[in-house]
């Protein structure tokens, strides 16, 4: 138990951002308590803690927060050194993410 509330610090910009365990590191199967708990979690975010997350967060998390309508948070999900080819695809066969999205996906050649 107490390993699931340890929180890993991380420092950008000089701001320091605690996010849980759960959503940084990539994991097999996850219940589906987890995925209710996890959108919560972001949902009570603010855009530099999304911002971050997006950039260090797991694929989970990446893919909720691809939807998000604010376009720094979007492209920040783009730009993640986590994203793969696969996850790319589904973003660009997915109807509901924004015009930004497509966009990014469509500019990078590699």
């Amino acid at each position: 138990m107490n390993e699931e509330k340890v929180m890993d610090e991380e420092k950008i910009e000089g701001e320091e951002v605690a996010f849980p365990k759960e959503l940084v590191e990539e994991e097999e199967q996850a219940p589906v308590e987890k995925h209710k708990s996890i959108y919560q979690q972001i949902l009570t975010m603010g855009i530099s803690a999304k911002i971050q997350l997006a950039l260090k967060g797991n694929k989970e998390a990446r893919s909720i927060l691809v939807k998000d309508p604010n376009k720094l948070v979007c492209s920040a999900v783009m730009k993640s050194p986590k994203l793969n080819d696969a996850e790319a695809l589904t973003y660009a066969k997915s109807r509901n993410v924004s015009d930004e999205v497509l966009r990014l996906i469509s500019m990078n050649k590699t």
